[in-house]
Formats: C-alpha cells, structure tokens, sequence
C-alpha cells in the first residue's frame, strides 16, 4: 500500500466513523476528527516509521499485511542508548561473531512479529540501515540473524540497528541460551560432516567392490586369459582397504562408546556395534596380506553410513528436549519502562536485570507485567490465567499485589519492584521446570534393555563356534566365527527402534502431532495416569455465551460498547453479537468502564449499563424475564446484565464451555486402561461441574478432582504421583502447567499452549483439546507394536543365522551379503507401518 492508498484508507475509515492510524491501523478516539484525503496517526513513532518506509520505497509492507489479515502495532521511538549494553564487551562476546575484518553477525530475539509482512519488511532493513548487510528472520522462533558493518567506513553500532528495530515496532533482545545452541549445531555439523565422509566412502568402495564381483572370475583383455590377473586384484584390494578407511575415522563415535562401556561394565549397543565393525576390518586385512577371499570393506562402510543417520535422528531428538529448558525464559518481555527517579512520566527503557526492589515500572494495557511487585498507582484488570489457570480478570488497585507473567487488559498501572529477573515467582517456577527436565531420567529403549544380553550371546556363541572348529582347522575356525560375528552383527537391532520411532514420529506430525522426545512414544503405550488440567484441554479456554434472555433491542449499543474492549466476558459477548449479525451503533457516547464491574454509556433514549449481576442490580431493578433467567441460571455461568435508565432488560449468560469432544475422548482413554485426574487453578464450582458433566457424560470415573491448585502445588503433586506410579502423563496448556510437565514422564500441551508449556513438553498436540491425546495414545500403542516386531525380525535373523554358521554352511562372504537383508527387512517393515494412519480421522471428527 503506497501513500495515496495509506491515505484512502484512513479516509474511509473516517467516512465509515472509524478513523483509524495510517501505519498501524489502531482506531482513533472518537473527539478526533480528520479531513477526508489526510493520513492521520496515533502517536509521534507511527508517523515517523510511516516516514522511514515512504523514503525507503517500503511501503508493499501495508498490502502484505492487510492480505494477511494483520493489524500492527503502535511504533515507539527508542534511543539508542537504551540498546547500549549491545555496545558492551560482554555482549559482543556472547551474542556476536566475527566473520571478517569489518563484519559481525549478531542473532537476536524479536517481539512483535506476527506474519509474513513482517517478516518482509525486517529483511528489508538493508535499505534503512545502510550497515547492515544481510538479515534473515526465523518466525516460528521469532529471530533474527543480523549480518552488518561493525568497524572501518560506514559501519554502525549494534545499538543503533536495535534501536532501528524498535523504532519500526520489533522490539529486540538477546537471543538467550545462544551459546548453547551454537554448541549444538556444532554437534549436529559433526555428525553430517561424519556422515557424508562415510556415505563417500562407502560409495567409493562398493564401486571397487562391484569390479570385484563382477571380474573376479572372467575379465577379458587381461594378461592371463579367463581370470583378473593377480596384481589387478591385490590392486583392487588394497583399494578397498584405503578408501574404507575414512569411514572408520567416522565411526569413532562408536569406538569411544564401546570403550566407555567397557570401563563402566555397562553394556551398550556401541559395543557389540564396535566389536563387529572392527573384526571385519581386521579380518578383511588380514585376508589381504594373505592373498586370500574375505574381504568386507563394502559391508563395513554402508553398516556405519547406515548407523550414522540413526545416530544423527537420535542426537536431534534428544536436543529437541535439551532446548525446551533453556528457552522457558521466553515468558517475560526483555525490557521493561522504568520511571525515573523523582519523575512521574519520564521513563527509560532498562533490561530486566537492571531493576532494583523500588524501582517503578510502567505497564500499559496489552503488556505482560514484568516483575513481581505493587500497585504503585492505576487500576486495571490483569488475567493470570497462563499463570494460575483463573478464566476471569482479577481486579488490581494501588496497595495489590502483581506477579510476573500476568497479562495487563484494562489500564496503564504503574507497578513498585520487590523481585526481577531470576527472583520472580514465575522465574522460580521456570527454575524448578529446568531442574526436572535435566532430572528426569530418560526411558530405556527396548533395544538398549536387551543390549547386554545381546552382546555377550553374541560373543559366547562367536566363541564356542570358534573352540568347535578351531581342533579341525584354525582359519575354519575364524572362518566360522566371524561368520557368527556378521550375520549377528547389531545393525538391525540398532536401527528397529530409531527407524519405528521416526516413522511414527513423522506419521504424528502431519497428523499435527508433533513428539519432540521419540521416546515418549514408548512411555504412552503403557497404561498411565493422565492428569488433565480443565482450561483449554477440557474446555475451551474461553468465556463463550450460553444463553441469554430478555430484549436484544440493546445489542447494537452493547456491541458498539464491548468491541473496543479486552475483557474476556466483553470479547465474548461482541464475538457471540457479531456471529448473529448485529450491527454496532454509533450513537453510543461517554463511555467508561469501571474496573472490575461494568462499562456506563450515553445512549440516545438514556443511560447504559452493562456489567456483572452485582453492578447492574446495584444500579437497576431486573425485567421479570431477568429475574426468572437469574434464578434458574446454572451456579457455573456468569451472568452479564444490560440495564437502560434503571431496569436490568437483557441478560448474558457466560461459561467456559465443556468441548463437544471431551467425552468422547475421556471414554476412548478409560477403554485403552489409562485412569484419568483433573487438577486445576481455577475456582472449585466450575471444575466441579466439569467433572461431573463429564463423568456423566463419557462414563467414566475421575480417580481425583483438585480445583484451585497453585503451579507450585501443581508441580509438587505430579512430582509425587512420579514417584509413586510407572507412568505419569500430564496434559496442560498455561505457564502454570509448565512445571508439572517437565516433571511428569511424558508431558502433553495442547494447542494454542503459552510458549513455557510447549518448550517444556515432551509431545505438542496442535489441536487444543483431549480429541488428539487419544490419537496419540492409540499410534503410541502401534508404534511399540512396530519396533516389537523389527526387533523379532532382527533377533530372528540372527538366530538363524548363527546356527547356519555354528554348523559350517555359512561363511563369511554369505553372512555379509544375509546380513545387509535383515536391516532391509527392518527398515521396510518400520517405513511401511502406519502407526498413526487413524489421526487423520480423528481430525476429521473434530469441531
């Protein structure tokens, strides 16, 4: 959208009565008047971004948002010494690096992206800032890599740009826990540059092989006639040798786990894994100073190509679960607005770590509450229910307490500092979470479980083939015994549960089930405990309208008033009057809202009051269909009453409403054997009626109903429950789930889940609601089915395979080309298995 068409815009919406900011799009007050043909903005930092992108020829921004159906945000004009500590030393160090002489790159985290217009103009900041040279935006993590001029001619502070950025409305912040991640990719960069040299390897080699094969007994043109000449061969050989020898410096990963196991006397696939790789390459030298048959090299090299990619899918699950700690911190914004000392409106901008118990920082409505303190001044409502799991606004006042992590909907508090950063209630909480996910021990695999037993039948059984036919003949009895060693070489076994768990792992995320500890799977198909907490996962998470009664004369007034609000209860009766068709009025003026109770307006036949029972009826008396709705209103609803010069004359009945899948998914989990618990922050009436309804409904029993449970009464119980049974598996949505979730087994959240409660889970179920968790319960169940059966293939290859070469038919030539087939066979099996083919049903019952 150009100017003219920024301009169009703005007229319309002042022609229409809704005169809105030509950069953000946020509607103005009402006492605000614009002539047609005239941009207006909302406040000094839209108009000078609406500059900056009319002067870089930017302007395309505003097309792709509205496409994309987004409205932005008010801009707010940073110094740039509020960035100074990117400036710093310490900065520099931790969140920057070098990559020339004049060039530094810089990964940031950033507020305020929303789609993919965003992301078009962030990545356009080359033609703002000249400095910067290259910026490349991750919006699932909302990052940024910033590659720009540090030092010599043209170049720019980092403080500068942040300032830049925040300024066009993307507030940055260090990207936390970087150092860490630069550690994991570099672990990940290892392991494909491991797998590239033995997949070149192993391609280099079977080439020479294949030559082999195919000319070992006829190759014409050669000096002896009907045979490859002798020196071809040893040629051919020594080939093999050589190139295979950077796929062992490839498998060192294996060779220093099977020493670890050894020194530990804890066995380990690593071992019998090593052990084969190595008596091969042994023997395969050997047998080329001999002159002699047997060599493996091809066998060798594709065994650990083939082990290497199972290893690499391991290692990225693995971190998977490793980041979630680490990014938890994300729950609180990066900066807060500190008033200055001795002022009552002058503010800086400060990182967290920099307030002080006293300090005053502000907090307007949209914000999350950044410290734990007290209402210094303003009231406001702020919704902890991420927090607390509480569907309704609390009321705060100056003297009120304020936690950490509360969103603020009503009006700009000014909030006096007890504790920040890491003293924080919420930090404390994200703490313990941290704690659990490095103390809960992982599942043992079924393969690693039998991994012992494996190693040393294998190893018994290699030499008791050796002692029978060593007396007849010692290279019979090598023979024999490397046979052993071959055809039951792990590989199969290694590779049944990595491959059954990818397979299933990808089959669940196109089926919008995304498993980020594979296995979690193994954990699932086992009967558990499942405690379910109510808001999101068993309701819906937000007020909906009911019912109603009395006139809906006032409904174009009541929306025209509620639209403007954030509220829960206003959102939910503007949403329900929109969805029937009302048209808001325009005749609504003076509107105020008192905290905690209502809103009042002037409309043209009197005054307006819409609000809570006691509100209303304090000001009205109740229409007799009011008062015969009232009284036999449900004791879990929560009526919204609308008064007109002093009679209460419609009535709105709001809830959380039960999701029409719940029961349905509550007895498909009762038949599977799990039993089922309700643990939840919010107040005991509606988790009772929920509980019952449900229990009704599904025909189930609850093994345990708790309403009114703190995060830290949360995490405690679970912890206990941990202790006590094999499998806990908790299913949540709200910060103040995240501790139970890290501390239970398997830790499920659910869609639409706060960041804290997705990064410290083991499963994201993209659907809210328990309609999926049955899904996941059900392929979990499959999936162990798969790798019980791979294993069976593997275990009953090796059985055969062992009692062909302990009676003399098997040599090692033959083993090498069985055992190849018996990972075939696995691979095949775990591929075509469709351990969630039913997902897509499910989604497709689903509301």
């Amino acid at each position: 959208m150009n100017t003219r068409l920024a301009t169009e815009s703005t007229a319309k919406g002042a022609a229409d009565g809704e005169l809105a900011c030509a950069h953000c799009g946020q509607l103005a007050p009402r006492d605000v008047r614009a002539e047609l043909g005239q941009a207006w903005f909302c406040c000094s930092g839209c108009q000078a971004v609406h500059a900056i992108l009319v002067q870089a020829r930017l302007t395309d921004y505003y097309s792709l948002r509205e496409r994309s159906g987004e409205r932005g945000t008010p801009a707010r004009q940073e110094p740039a010494q509020a960035f100074a500590e990117f400036d710093t030393p310490a900065f520099q160090r931790l969140y920057c690096q070098s990559l020339d002489a004049s060039v530094d790159r810089a990964e940031l985290e950033l507020g305020g992206l929303h789609c993919a217009a965003c992301v078009w103009l962030v990545e356009r900041l080359p033609r703002i800032e000249p400095a910067v040279q290259r910026a490349r935006v991750d919006l699932g993590r909302g990052r940024l890599t910033l590659e720009f001029l540090a030092r010599g001619p043209g170049s720019s502070p980092l403080s500068r740009l942040a300032a830049t950025l925040a300024g066009l409305g993307y507030a940055p912040r260090p990207a936390r826990g970087h150092a860490a991640e630069r550690e994991r990719r570099r672990e990940l960069r290892g392991l494909l540059l491991r797998i590239g040299v033995a997949g070149a390897s192993a391609g280099n080699v079977m080439l020479l092989a294949f030559a082999l094969y195919g000319g070992a007994d006829e190759i014409s043109g050669l000096p002896e006639t009907g045979t490859m000449a002798g020196a071809t061969l040893r040629f051919l050989h020594g080939a093999t040798w050589l190139v295979s020898m950077p796929a062992l410096w490839a498998a060192a990963s294996f060779f220093r786990g099977a020493i670890a196991s050894l020194r530990t006397r804890t066995p380990h696939m690593d071992l019998p894994i090593a052990l084969g790789i190595l008596t091969a390459f042994i023997w395969g030298t050997v047998s080329i100073l001999r002159g002699g048959e047997g060599i493996y090299f091809d066998t060798i090299t594709i065994l650990i190509f083939l082990l290497l990619i199972g290893r690499y899918l391991d290692v990225r699950h693995r971190q998977r679960q490793s980041q979630a700690a680490e990014l938890l911190s994300a729950v609180l914004p990066g900066r807060a607005r500190r008033l200055l000392a001795g002022s009552e409106r002058d503010i800086e901008s400060v990182p967290l770590d920099a307030l002080s118990p006293g300090d005053c920082v502000l907090v307007s409505s949209g914000e999350t509450v950044p410290v734990d303190g007290v209402v210094r001044f303003g009231e406001s409502m702020l919704d902890v229910s991420l927090m607390s799991g509480e569907s309704e606004p609390v009321l705060v006042r100056p003297g009120h307490a304020a936690l950490a992590g509360a969103l603020n909907v009503g009006g700009e508090l000014g909030i006096e500092v007890e504790e920040a950063g890491a003293g924080t209630r919420v930090a404390r909480l994200l703490e313990s979470v941290e704690r659990a996910v490095s103390e809960r021990a992982p599942v043992l695999g079924l393969t690693n479980r039998m991994a012992g037993r494996f190693t040393w039948t294998v190893l018994a059984c290699s030499l008791g083939v050796f002692l029978i036919w060593a007396p007849r003949s010692l290279e019979a009895g090598v023979s024999s015994a490397l046979a052993v060693l071959i055809v039951a070489c792990p590989c199969a076994l290694a590779m049944a549960t990595p491959l059954a768990l990818t397979s299933a792992v990808a089959q669940a995320a196109r089926a919008g089930i995304l498993v980020f500890g594979a296995g979690s799977l193994e954990r699932l198909a086992a009967p558990s405990l499942i405690v379910l907490d109510k808001t999101g996962t068993l309701t819906l998470g937000q007020l909906r309208v009911l019912n109603r009664a009395g006139t809906t004369e006032l409904d174009p007034y009541v929306l025209a008033i509620e639209q403007r609000v954030l509220h829960p209860a206003g959102r939910a009766l503007a949403q329900e009057l929109a969805r029937i068709g009302t048209k808001p009025s325009h005749e609504v003026e003076d509107a105020r809202e008192i905290l905690g109770s209502g809103i009042t307006a002037r409309v043209p036949n009197g005054t307006l009051l819409v609000g809570s029972a006691a509100f209303v009826l304090g000001h009205a008396r109740p229409s007799s269909a009011v008062a015969a709705a009232l009284e036999t209103a449900p004791p879990a609803q929560s009526p919204v009453l609308v008064a007109l010069n002093g009679t209460a004359q419609a009535v709105f009945f709001l809830a959380d409403q039960i999701r029409s899948d719940a029961a349905q998914s509550l007895r498909r989990l009762h038949e599977l054997g799990h039993s089922l618990c309700i643990l939840s922050g919010d107040a005991e009436a509606p988790v009772a009626h929920v509980a019952a309804t449900l229990a009704r409904e599904a025909d189930v029993q609850f093994e345990c109903v708790l309403a009114g449970v703190s995060p830290e009464q949360k995490l405690a119980r679970v912890q206990a429950w941990a202790r006590q049974r094999p499998s806990v598996v908790m299913v949540g949505d709200g910060i103040n789930d995240a501790g139970a979730l890290s501390a239970a087994h398997v830790g499920v959240a659910v869609g639409g889940a706060a960041e804290a409660a997705r990064l410290s889970a083991d499963v994201y179920l993209s659907q809210s609601g328990a309609l999926a968790l049955a899904s996941l319960m059900e392929g979990s169940r499959r999936t162990l089915r798969t790798i019980q059966r791979g294993v069976g293939f593997s275990l009953g290859y090796n059985a055969l395979g062992i009692g062909l070469a302990a009676a003399g038919i098997l040599n090692p030539l033959v083993a090498a080309i069985m055992m190849p087939l018996s990972s075939l066979t696995v691979v095949s099996h775990a591929f075509r298995s469709q351990s969630f083919r039913r997902c897509g049903a499910h989604r497709a019952e689903a509301p």
